[in-house]
């Protein structure tokens, strides 16, 4: 075995320290090392995000300083997962499974809601297992990404501020 380690591996758990989602603060998700194969990416591979150079980066500080937090993986059934692909449709990929019978639906599925590109980089890299902070919902893993990316401001830049809509022009109107 061949093990992606994340800085807290020791320690067991990932404890939620940022104050992005105060509601979370202080709640600890279990860290479990998982088969890179056995995990589904969510979301493609992010060569470029918001307009810069991502994957390659993110990968060379892995290469170089290891991996600071694990990834954020739910561990769903197939039924939940056909609800987040009708939730987010194009924004997450292709389910990983045929959509199959009844009973097939409660296979449980381990899948990555943070953390994607570091699973495409592990696996890259020829490890075979990576360090998962286990977190019980789409919904919890979702509000957390932020908290993961905050020590990363340097892959994860400012949102452009948005355009303000410019006003329809004027019509003059004529009248007698």
């Amino acid at each position: 075995m061949k093990l992606l380690k994340c800085s807290i591996h020791d320690q067991g758990y990932w404890e939620v320290t940022s104050n992005l989602e105060p509601l979370y603060k202080g709640c600890r998700y279990p860290i479990e090392q998982l088969h890179v194969n056995e995990i589904w990416a969510s979301v493609p591979k992010a060569v470029r995000h918001m307009g810069q150079d991502f994957y390659e980066p993110v990968k060379q500080d892995i290469k170089k300083n290891g991996l600071k937090w694990p990834i954020m993986v739910v561990k769903s059934t197939r039924e939940q997962l056909c609800y987040q692909k009708a939730k987010w449709q194009n924004k997450i990929s292709p389910l990983p499974f045929w959509m199959a019978g009844v009973d097939d639906m409660q296979i449980i599925q381990p899948t990555v809601w943070g953390g994607s590109n570091r699973l495409f980089i592990a696996r890259e890299l020829g490890f075979t297992h990576i360090d998962c902070a286990i977190i019980p919902t789409f919904d919890i893993a979702h509000l957390l990404q932020k908290t993961m990316r905050e020590s990363h401001p340097q892959y994860y830049p400012k949102a452009m501020p948005k355009a303000k809509p410019t006003k329809p022009p004027m019509r003059s109107t004529v009248t007698d």
